[in-house]
């Protein structure tokens, strides 16, 4: 067996050029047989670290991560784990070198985590989220089949959507992954899109089987930044509700969605169905905004304010009118059929994760630590 070269240190990348031989991970192709290979999009995202960190747990398993810059160039490479093959596409296929290396990105893989896309943002045109959300979502299916013409492999293709593709005012409705699809912005018409893209592929090729995730906003490591913004107008005791603040809101806790994506992967009731995926609770926006109030040790807002106002000096708050979204949405999420399913049981308990969100909030705000 070909020696695997040695590096300076678990955070060195290998050769991006020839990330295949470099690794020392696909160099044996007969001990490779006894592989599964993964390829995971979007490695830089929160979800992505924790569900690459989860697949690099069984040896058995060769992860390859589509990265949109060199892994020297990139911080998010050395939060992966090591023996991570990394290749440099931009999903769009811009040019004939990622076209190239995606082609070698696939090849022979047997399981593709798409996690990558262009996140909700009132900065970005509707073209981009057709591009990455959509176009490059075919980019990937089509070169799969392209480079695997010649084996016998099939594909699973795991596709993390939105519950965004419903549309954010649900008022009267508990939804179900049979509700109407009517999307509010354009980044949950664009994931409604590639669910119908990779529908498509699977029907005209019997190959490729999918297991479509509608996630709710996900909460936890990674994904702290809209939650320390409102933590912030707590201690600052700027924080109005906004409208009544009896609206419905939908989350997820980033472990309990690697382990649905885990269970995705492995479960094979979950072939080439669609799945909600939330912790179960119907959260209103006063609730949460108490609950954090309490782990702050602040008192919660008294004032609220106009849902429409409210997106009119979003700014002022330092908000954004996509997280005035968020805090305004109203959706009760049905997530009975991946529960029965695929035994999918959420396990995160919001007090203990509020109290993890506020903890570190404080530790790197440390002006707001009371002392008694």
């Amino acid at each position: 067996m070909q020696q695997k070269p040695k590096r300076k240190n678990a955070q060195d990348p290998p050769n991006t050029k020839d990330p295949i031989n470099q690794s020392g991970l696909d160099s044996n192709k007969e001990e490779n047989k006894k592989k599964k290979i993964y390829l995971v999009t979007g490695p830089s995202s929160g979800i992505g670290i924790e569900v690459i960190k989860t697949l690099t747990q069984d040896k058995n398993n060769i992860v390859r991560v589509l990265m949109r810059t060199k892994p020297q160039m990139s911080e998010s490479w050395k939060r992966l784990p090591r023996g991570v093959i990394p290749y440099v596409v931009d999903i769009t296929l811009k040019n004939e070198e990622d076209k190239k290396s995606l082609e070698e990105a696939c090849k022979d893989v047997e399981v593709i985590i798409h996690l990558a896309s262009v996140k909700p943002s009132t900065k970005i045109k509707y073209d981009e989220f057709v591009n990455v959300n959509v176009v490059g979502t075919e980019n990937i299916l089509k070169t799969w089949l392209s480079v695997n013409s010649d084996n016998n492999i099939g594909l699973k293709f795991i596709y993390l959507s939105s519950t965004a593709v419903y549309g954010n005012n649900r008022k009267g409705e508990i939804i179900t992954e049979d509700s109407e699809l009517d999307p509010s912005n354009s980044y949950g018409a664009s994931k409604m899109m590639g669910e119908e893209v990779i529908k498509a592929f699977s029907i005209s090729n019997p190959r490729i089987n999918f297991t479509i995730l509608r996630s709710a906003t996900i909460y936890g490591e990674h994904y702290e930044e809209s939650f320390f913004k409102v933590f912030k107008l707590l201690v600052e005791d700027k924080m109005r509700f906004i409208g009544s603040g009896n609206n419905h809101m939908t989350l997820i806790h980033i472990r309990d969605l690697v382990n649905a994506i885990n269970l995705a992967i492995t479960n094979p009731n979950s072939r080439n169905k669609i799945y909600n995926v939330t912790d179960g609770n119907e959260y209103t926006q006063r609730f949460l905004v108490h609950k954090a109030a309490q782990y702050l040790n602040v008192k919660p807002p008294t004032k609220s304010v106009n849902a429409t106002l409210a997106k009119v000096v979003a700014s002022m708050f330092n908000l954004d009118r996509e997280e005035i979204a968020f805090f305004t949405s109203e959706r009760i999420i049905d997530i009975s059929k991946i529960k029965n399913e695929l035994n999918f049981i959420p396990k995160e308990d919001l007090d203990s994760a509020t109290k993890e969100l506020v903890d570190e909030f404080l530790r790197k705000n440390k002006r707001y630590v009371k002392v008694d």
